[in-house]
C-alpha cells in the first residue's frame, strides 16, 4: 500500500510540474520510500512471526549463505 501511494505521489508530481523525479531529490525520494517500506514490512513480518526461524549469522552453514531466507519458504522446500 505504501509503495502504491509513492507511485501515485510521484506521478502527481510529474503531472503538476512537468518534470520527472530525478537527480539528488529523486535519489533521496527513492531511498526514503525503500527505507520506509522496508521498515513497515520488516515490523509487520516480525509481528506475524515470519522471521522467528532465522538463526544468527555466526551459526549459518554454507547452504544458508546461498539461500539466506530458505527458512521462510514453505516447509517441504527447506527441510531435509
Amino acid at each position: 500500500m505504501t509503495q502504491a501511494t509513492a507511485v501515485v505521489l510521484e506521478a502527481s508530481f510529474t503531472k503538476m510540474t512537468g518534470r520527472k523525479v530525478k537527480g539528488r531529490y529523486g535519489r533521496a525520494w527513492a531511498y526514503l520510500i525503500v527505507i520506509a517500506v522496508g521498515t513497515i514490512a520488516g515490523r509487520s513480518w516480525l509481528e506475524m512471526g515470519l522471521v522467528r526461524g532465522l538463526p544468527m549469522v555466526q551459526s549459518w552453514s554454507w547452504e544458508r549463505f546461498i539461500i539466506p531466507n530458505a527458512c521462510l519458504l514453505p516447509p517441504p522446500l527447506f527441510t531435509r
